[in-house]
């Protein structure tokens, strides 16, 4: 029994794009011109510009003084600033009331994390971590579970007015599309309540929840996407307009800067308004201004050697960027947008957080299993505060969890690894190895390593007369249960690998047959590059689910090919258990009920007469908490750039049967 996929031929030589990019470089103190935002004048504006310099040298001290009473005016108008790390925990939990009188600037030091899946508040750090929300005392590390899901969650939530306010979405394809529940509760969990159920969810990519002036915004990845919510005094949630929020002041033709791919990384509309008291956006030339929404009044933000850097990281006093080049990295004054300075070279893409210290990025190792963490300082030297944290879980493991916790309170930097096949929030001080990272909290036990056992195997093949290569690899798992049904199921399991290695035996003629062709390549190289991998999906005390990922890329070729295959078992009697056998309903129910879920969905394929067979192949269908999926490999329906479709049914949709009675045909 072999995974079955399509092989890819060897069709041409692979062409070899060297990228290169800034290095490592130290850069010390460093400070760039001021810049006054414009182009250069011509002479006849010149000479206007020198007679006026006098004029403007006498002017200048008024301006400072002018200046000073006006960033005193903003901090006293600019409601309930946050003035410090500590003073923002503890009033994190209470809303600002909405800004009235604001003017351009800077604000003092806050830190504000609403809407991510980590965020501090009155001494705790709240997480919606998988399937949990919880907190954990930053001091004690005491944990408590304050609500628990059925699926996965992205982990949106928001803290105010001493309630946590998220989202629960159901892991179910609905045809109609995504639909999930808004809930709160207070702090300690307590008071849980549902006030918005099955509201449709926008389409994409939902990026968090924000909440300003009563209002809770979903925001995703457009504005038109977005959903709102205006928060009653009785509890409830009513579903409002866009018209009666923020983005509703926007004027016509005007967008949320921080959705605009060039402005990759500023924060968004509400955000903005909460703790500046004004909004960054964008004209229809996508131009950048910062905007008072409720009187109109708008300012231009020119910017120095920016190109389409689209990296941009929003502090309490300035505006900082990348330049086009990738690693000089730019601030802008928020006092004064034409002062523009040079901070340094730090060599990344992407700033994970920010600080009174500098900005931060996590250099992520390819392929491996750790991170290490630098710091660009507000002076311009570069920092390496941790290298090589360890094990943090950076990928999919069962159930098809991702999740990447990295969180920063000031003092420690928080991240989830795994530990025994665990999922476990970390913390260790900055600056201090991370071998003394100490546990916070454990989200997630993993019911299969008790059970189980998984292994990779890894081979490189060579043609020793070219040195041409073929590179293999194949993880298995193994159930270690002493039961006749365990048993079963290792045989089967055993065929697959078998089969594998004989395709791989292929594979390796495949290689030498190009390799010896008339072929002159020119240098050795990987022909093919060959993966399976074997693992447990699903597991409750009827069923156990085992996923196969297979990849295979030829050189020459455009992409890979990958794709999916999916089996159930009968933990009773170890058999092989097919979609048929799980439910009473017939062959054509069976079909009738998925099929609208598969073409909400389908990109292309639904239009041909009786296509709806194909779902009930062998190694489309498995299990989740909530529903029968069923999954489809790339361009089955759906494009390369696009995936595999996967869609989950609810089971209240079928009739189910007793799982004591499903594969007990032979045993």
């Amino acid at each position: 029994m072999m995974i079955k996929r399509s092989r890819m031929m060897v069709c041409g030589l692979a062409l070899m794009l060297l990228l290169g990019g800034c290095g490592n470089v130290y850069a010390g103190a460093g400070t760039g011109p001021r810049q006054n935002g414009q182009r250069d004048r011509s002479e006849s504006s010149r000479k206007e510009s020198e007679e006026s310099e006098s004029r403007e040298s006498e002017s200048r001290e008024s301006e400072n003084r002018d200046t000073e009473d006006k960033n005193r005016e903003r901090e006293e108008t600019v409601s309930s600033r946050k003035e410090s790390t500590e003073e923002s925990a503890g009033e994190k939990s209470k809303e600002p009331e909405k800004a009235r009188q604001v003017s351009f600037g800077s604000v003092p030091y806050f830190k504000d994390d609403s809407g991510s899946n980590t965020q501090f508040a009155d001494g705790w750090i709240y997480g919606y971590w998988s399937r949990q929300l919880c907190r954990v005392n930053a001091e004690t590390l005491k944990s408590e579970v304050l609500f628990e899901t059925d699926s996965p969650q992205a982990g949106f939530f928001s803290i105010y007015d001493g309630m946590i306010y998220f989202m629960e979405q159901k892991g179910i394809s609905y045809p109609e599309g995504r639909r999930a529940n808004l809930r709160r509760m207070n702090c300690d969990g307590s008071g849980q309540e549902l006030i918005a159920e099955d509201f449709d969810m926008p389409e994409g990519i939902v990026n968090g929840i924000e909440i300003y002036d009563d209002i809770l915004y979903i925001l995703a990845r457009s504005a038109e996407d977005n959903r709102y919510f205006r928060l009653k005094k009785d509890g409830s949630a009513e579903q409002i307009s866009e018209e009666e929020t923020l983005f509703g002041m926007v004027p016509e033709g005007w967008q949320d800067a921080g959705l605009i791919y060039r402005y990759d990384g500023l924060r968004n509309l509400v955000y903005c308004v909460r703790n500046f008291g004004y909004a960054f956006l964008c004209d229809e030339s996508d131009h950048l201004y910062r905007s008072i929404l409720e009187t109109g009044e708008t300012e231009r933000i020119v910017l120095q050697n920016a190109g389409f850097a689209r990296n941009f990281v929003l502090t309490n006093e300035a505006l900082v960027y990348r330049d086009s080049g990738g690693c000089l990295w730019y601030s802008v004054n928020l006092d004064d947008l034409q002062e523009i300075t040079e901070i340094g070279e730090m060599n990344c893409y992407d700033i994970a957080f920010w600080d009174d210290k500098g900005i931060y990025t996590i250099d992520r190792t390819y392929g491996g299993n750790s991170f290490s963490i630098e710091r660009l300082n507000w002076n311009g030297e570069k920092e390496t505060l941790n290298y090589w944290v360890s094990n943090p879980r950076l990928k999919n493991s069962v159930y098809g969890d991702y999740l990447t916790v990295l969180y920063s309170d000031g003092t420690y930097l928080y991240y989830d690894g795994l530990s025994n096949g665990d999922g476990v929030i970390y913390r260790f001080a900055f600056g201090e190895d991370d071998e003394d990272a100490e546990q916070v909290f454990v989200y997630y036990e993993n019911p299969v390593m008790e059970i189980s056992t998984r292994e990779t195997f890894s081979t490189t093949f060579t043609v020793e007369e070219t040195g041409d290569k073929g590179e293999f690899s194949m993880t298995r798992v193994y159930l270690t249960e002493d039961t006749e049904a365990a048993a079963r199921i290792n045989a089967f399991l055993e065929e697959i690998y078998r089969s594998e290695e004989e395709y791989i035996d292929e594979l390796m003629d495949d290689v030498r047959e190009a390799a010896l062709s008339d072929w002159d390549y020119g240098w050795d190289m990987t022909l093919v590059e060959d993966t399976l991998s074997a693992s447990i999906s699903y597991l409750d005390e009827n069923y156990i689910g085992i996923r196969f990922v297979w990849y295979e890329y030829w050189s020459g070729a455009a992409h890979g090919q990958h794709g999916i295959v999916e089996y159930v078992f009968s933990r009773l009697s170890g058999e092989q258990i097919l979609l048929t056998d799980i439910v009473e309903n017939s062959e054509e129910e069976i079909c009738a009920i998925i099929a609208p879920y598969v073409e909400a969905e389908a990109e292309w394929g639904t239009d041909k007469e009786g296509w709806e067979r194909i779902i009930l192949d062998e190694g489309r269908f498995y299990l989740t908490a909530e529903g029968i999926g069923i999954h489809f490999d790339t361009y089955e329906l759906s494009s390369y750039a696009s995936g595999g479709l996967d869609v989950v049914v609810p089971y209240e949709l079928f009739d189910m049967r007793n799982p004591a009675e499903v594969g007990l045909t032979s045993f």
